[in-house]
């Protein structure tokens, strides 16, 4: 913000640097936790959830587990239906046809993603590498994605400090992690459909 970059440099705040934050670069910093809280805060439609670890507290090793509740749900943050819709539908693109469509493949459930490669260059001299062809430790790569991206259950995010773009080191672990995730899901689905049907598998 202005005020932060008063503050921090006593420099004033330009322009160009408002939109270079939008994309998550300049000053703006993050950690994966903060990143996966807030592309679930997307999948969920703009709704946060407050972040948890601890499912439930055992007093003594004989007595029944005490699930915790979780955080009541807030508002949205989404004030026009548009906007996450062109941004759910431009993370659908990035599965389908962009940067990480080798993703998506025969996922049951329709991924939205986005891959992330910050470049780092010596500025030393005038060589400049095209990405393919850097060392694999050169970048800082992530993939973060949420599937199924019309009524999301789950949110990934894989950040790793050495890669070579997100593409193709940090999406095929999110799709690991899913594809792991996937027969638990499954199940409870089968789970759900049987008792709101009232019957059996």
């Amino acid at each position: 913000s202005r005020e932060w970059k008063r503050a921090r440099f006593n420099q004033a705040w330009y322009p160009g640097e408002t939109v270079i934050a939008g994309i998550g670069q300049g000053y703006w910093i993050v950690t994966p936790l903060q990143l996966g809280n807030a592309v679930a805060t997307l999948a969920a439609r703009g709704v946060p959830h407050t972040p948890h670890l601890l499912r439930a507290v055992q007093a003594a090793s004989d007595d029944r587990p005490q699930v915790l509740p979780l955080a009541p749900d807030q508002a949205s943050v989404i004030d026009r239906a548009a906007n996450w819709q062109a941004v759910q539908r431009g993370m659908i693109e990035v599965v389908q046809a962009g940067t990480a469509r080798a993703v998506g493949g025969d996922f049951p459930y329709p991924i939205a993603g986005k891959t992330g490669t910050a470049e780092r260059y010596s500025r030393t001299d005038e060589s400049w590498t095209s990405i393919s062809a850097s060392p694999i430790e050169r970048h800082q790569v992530l993939f973060e994605c949420f599937t199924p991206a019309d009524d999301a259950r789950i949110a990934v995010i894989v950040a790793l400090e050495a890669g070579r773009s997100g593409a193709s080191d940090a999406a095929p672990i999110a799709r690991r992690i899913l594809d792991t995730w996937l027969p638990g899901d499954q199940q409870r689905q089968r789970e759900t459909l049987a008792t709101s049907d009232g019957g059996g598998p």
